[in-house]
């Protein structure tokens, strides 16, 4: 056996001992998501917040994505909607009081607080807080942060 061939025989069975090979191609599709997700999610913490984006790098900073970003979104609007006197239109959104968010009065910041922290599915006031400040900062929803307690 040649040096070329030993090395090769090396390699091989150092990849046998030390690499394992998904069952699947699916296997490796699931690590390699889960592998973008961990970089994202490391992109998110480690990068400068663009105030102008504030809101969106407040959504991946949350992993606020699909469904649950389209509550967020509905209840943002009838909230709005209900600030400015509109009539909202009327959506069954799963997980969210139906009562307190179709209430003809102006919301109140703990109703819209309670309200988005529903939509989001979260116990943690600091977040809705955080959303208040990026919502603020990213100019978008302005009516609805005018509920917001605190200075912006």
């Amino acid at each position: 056996m040649n040096e070329y061939e030993r090395r090769l025989k090396e390699l091989e069975d150092a990849k046998e001992k030390y690499v394992q090979e998904p069952a699947s191609e699916l296997e490796l599709l699931k690590e390699e998501v889960a592998q973008l997700r961990e970089m994202v999610e490391f992109l998110s913490f480690s990068k400068v917040t663009n105030e102008k984006y504030a809101f969106w790098d407040w959504c991946v900073q949350h992993n606020i994505f699909g469904d649950t970003r389209t509550r967020l979104g509905i209840v943002k609007s009838i909230l709005s909607n209900r600030l400015t006197g509109q009539e909202p239109l009327k959506k069954n959104i799963p997980g969210v009081s139906m009562d307190i968010l179709y209430s003809p009065h102006p919301p109140t910041y703990q109703e819209a607080k309670q309200l988005l922290m529903e939509a989001i599915d979260t116990q943690n006031e600091e977040t809705i807080e955080e959303l208040f400040r990026a919502l603020h900062n990213q100019g978008i929803f302005q009516d609805l942060t005018t509920l917001y307690p605190h200075k912006l």
